[in-house]
């Protein structure tokens, strides 16, 4: 939550003068003040005509630039949710900025909106295409959705006689991709009772509309079909998901507690908590300081993220500044207190990250490549034994982080770093970043001007990041893991504020699945959502405007998608605090330093997660139950006094013998809580949730 600073800033200095000029207005006189009114009513309708003129006019100029491509026309006819027919620059202003066409392997195309009158959309003559496109769903949000004809694509005529309706193909097309999700996840049996009944729903909807000859009232239905459709695949999803981490994500665990002489503890109470899962989760932010990591041990999160960019920690050649880092984010006490750590864009090149150093290199991929080879080693041989996970390669698919350097040079570069990574840190692992796996960004790359207005960020030499990750695999890049980064629905602080289209959670599920078949573990590397809403007009949201409900919400959905994929292996929200984070509004605790409902929404999800339990051994000493593989540490009486172990179990077929020849207590003095931050003690807020083990 905002303090009530943020939500009423003070008038800019602009605005005070206008409010100063209109003050004074007032006492000059009538005459005065219908001259002024009159002003301010011409300089509206200049605005109004200017802002309507400019979408037509650069439609019209998208005919003259779509030329230049050897295309077809794909015809649309939509209606908004009143019913009403829109033209195209209606069209253009409704899903601007997200029209992502893609071809047949699901990789951003050629695909340009164009003309006024009827909407035109100009794809690849000859290829089958299909799209995505920011649009509203009544009751469900304003996200990317999908249209593909039954997975088909669109094939336009050469004539532009191709024409299809935009809200009844949307509708069909989910609920086609569902009914084929769930016949290759679940084969054809549903597991939601509530994602059958909308699913049942939509498609009696849809055959209503078969029977419907009128545009506008196809349209009416349709929008019906596509909200129940969107509700009926995220409670699907969602419902698989818990079943796969009941079915994944608990294995079977048999534990022999011996005494320190090596005899069974036989028909003894056993107080059993796991500490540490291995499935890391975890938080961004850039400081992390004792209050934050405690913060995060209490949530049950175990995943932090350092972040190395060359500038900061090289500002000049040859000189590391390791003191800011060590202080700010303390590696090593992150380290001890059993978190993972990944080494963040250290082979990440934007110009606002860079030393200036390297202005002379710029482009030069030798030059690029020893430079960076020797801050590898430096950075390594820093912090290789706190750090487990080093990416190799943070965006460098994007326009906007390659240094001057192409496709194949960069390909290069990163070859080179992972190579010494892997000599230099052989136990660690290496990671490829990507940044908006859905390609929003690549499909904008085929409209002129568009290095311009986005200040450089896109040109035409973005690469789609599947296509890139694809790549380095058959280039040889030995890289272990896939890091992906989703900012659904964000505002973040890139060219002045701009906002990544939110999307849904079983398009979120469905990039997981297509990202798998590169055969790597994936980490969700960054991920958040907003928890207040900019009020933009035509602003990109899921379920309602943005807020600290929808925001729990989301989190626990990919949360709970996340780690019932047996393909993910970590998830880690950006950031942790709204102050200084790069999404706005993305953080678990407000600027006054205050949990929101999805901190709290994060630790009940974790705990549930979770084992604890009081057990009995057998008479073999042997106690047997149902957990996630990490870290376990077992309590039970041993001559007189309470004694604590701790192993970490994989939950293989055999037998892990744990003796428990801890520091021993008498009967009473000791209480061991599940919200202790490190193994054998105690926190004062650990005590208000303790187990008393006193026989």
């Amino acid at each position: 939550m905002r303090s009530q600073a943020m939500n009423n800033p003070p008038p800019s200095g602009h605005l005070a003068l206008v409010k100063a000029k209109w003050k004074n207005s007032r006492v000059l006189g009538p005459k005065f003040r219908k001259k002024a009114k009159i002003v301010a009513a011409v300089s509206l309708l200049i605005a109004l005509i200017g802002y309507f003129s400019f979408d037509h006019l650069l439609l019209l100029g998208l005919s003259l630039w779509v030329c230049r491509y050897d295309h077809s026309d794909l015809g649309i006819v939509a209606f908004d949710v009143s019913g009403r027919e829109l033209g195209s620059a209606e069209f253009f202003r409704t899903w601007r900025p997200a029209l992502i066409v893609r071809d047949s392997g699901g990789a951003p195309s050629f695909g340009i909106q164009h003309g006024v009158g009827p909407i035109r959309v100009a794809l690849r003559r000859g290829e089958p295409s299909s799209f995505d496109i920011l649009w509203p769903a009544p009751g469900f949000g304003k996200v990317l959705l999908r249209a593909d004809n039954s997975g088909r694509g669109y094939r336009p005529a050469q004539d532009g006689s191709t024409i299809i309706e935009l809200v009844p193909e949307l509708a069909d097309s989910r609920i086609r991709e569902l009914r084929r999700w769930i016949n290759e996840h679940s084969g054809g049996r549903i597991a939601s009772s509530a994602a059958s009944d909308h699913l049942q729903f939509a498609e009696a909807v849809m055959r209503e509309i078969q029977r419907e000859h009128e545009p506008r009232s196809r349209a009416a239905l349709a929008y019906r079909a596509l909200s129940a459709a969107l509700n009926a695949s995220e409670e699907e999803i969602l419902a698989e998901s818990r079943d796969s981490i009941r079915r994944n994500r608990q294995v079977a665990m048999r534990v022999t507690l011996v005494d320190p002489t090596g005899l069974p503890l036989v028909n003894k109470p056993v107080h059993i908590r796991q500490q540490r899962a291995d499935f890391l989760f975890g938080a961004y932010h850039d400081r992390y300081d004792p209050e934050t990591i405690h913060r995060m041990a209490s949530a049950g999160l175990n995943y932090a993220t350092l972040h190395l960019d060359w500038m900061r920690m090289e500002p000049r050649d040859g000189y590391f500044d390791f003191a800011r880092l060590d202080e700010e984010s303390e590696p090593r006490t992150l380290h001890e207190l059993g978190f993972t750590l990944r080494g963040h864009a250290m082979v990440w090149f934007p110009d606002a990250w860079m030393p200036s150093w390297m202005e002379p290199k710029r482009g030069d991929c030798g030059a690029v490549r020893d430079a960076l080879k020797q801050y590898i080693d430096a950075m390594v041989y820093r912090y290789g034994q706190q750090v487990q996970i080093w990416e190799v390669s943070n965006e460098g698919h994007a326009a906007w982080a390659r240094w001057g350097l192409d496709g194949d040079a960069m390909t290069d570069v990163v070859r080179s770093a992972a190579a010494e990574v892997r000599r230099v840190a052989p136990e660690s692992q290496t990671m490829v970043n990507l940044a908006l796996p859905l390609g929003e960004d690549v499909s904008l790359k085929y409209y002129p001007l568009i290095s311009q207005f986005s200040a450089g960020r896109i040109n035409g030499s973005a690469d789609d990041p599947y296509g890139w990750a694809e790549r380095l695999v058959h280039a040889g890049v030995p890289y272990d893991l896939i890091g992906l980064q989703f900012y659904s629905g964000c505002w973040v602080a890139v060219t002045g504020g701009v906002q990544v289209p939110a999307i849904d959670l079983f398009r979120f599920a469905t990039v997981l699945e297509r990202y798998a078949r590169l055969g790597k573990p994936i980490h969700i590397s960054e991920i958040v959502a907003p928890s207040s809403n900019r009020a933009e007009p035509g602003a990109s949201f899921w379920h309602a405007p943005a807020n600290s409900a929808t925001q729990a919400d989301y989190l626990e959905g990919v949360f709970t998608i996340a780690y019932g994929n047996p393909h993910v292996s970590a998830i880690n929200w950006w950031d942790f605090y709204d102050e200084h984070a790069f999404a706005e509004s993305g953080g678990l605790f407000d600027r006054e330093f205050s949990p929101k409902p999805s901190y709290l929404r994060l630790e009940e999800l974790l705990a549930s997660w979770r084992y604890e339990g009081d057990l009995r051994t057998d008479s073999h000493g042997i106690v047997s139950f149902n957990g996630p593989p990490g870290s376990y540490r077992f309590t039970s009486a041993v001559g007189g006094g309470l004694t604590s172990s701790s192993t970490h179990l994989a939950g293989d077929d055999h037998s892990t013998s744990v003796t428990l020849s801890g520091t021993s207590a008498k009967p009473g003095q000791v209480l061991l809580g599940r919200a202790a931050t490190e193994p054998g003690t105690v926190s004062p807020r650990a005590l208000r949730n303790s187990v008393d083990l006193r026989q």
